[in-house]
C-alpha cells in the first residue's frame, strides 16, 4: 500500500514539474508548482511511513527523505 502511494505521487511530481516547465503562462507555471509542492510532500509523507533499511538489517545506500526534499528546494519548490 505505501509503495504504490509513493509511486503514484512520485510520479505525478514528475509529471507535474514538466507541465509546469511547458507553462503557457506564469500563473500556470506557479499553478502546476504548487502540485509539485504538494505531491512531493505527500512523498515525504509515504516514505516516512516506510520502515527504515537499518531496521530491516539493510545499510542504506541513499538518503530518500533527504533528496526528496533537496529537490525540492534545489526547483524552487519549497521555501527555505
Amino acid at each position: 500500500m505505501v509503495g504504490l502511494q509513493l509511486v503514484r505521487a512520485g510520479t505525478s511530481v514528475g509529471a507535474n514539474y514538466r507541465a509546469a516547465c511547458r507553462a503557457r503562462s506564469r500563473k500556470e507555471f506557479v499553478a502546476k508548482m504548487g502540485i509539485v509542492e504538494e505531491e512531493a510532500d505527500e512523498c515525504e509523507f509515504w516514505l516516512g511511513l516506510r520502515p527504515r533499511p537499518d531496521s530491516l538489517g539493510a545499510r542504506p545506500n541513499v538518503n530518500t527523505r533527504g533528496e526528496v526534499v533537496g529537490e525540492l528546494r534545489v526547483n524552487g519548490g519549497l521555501e527555505q
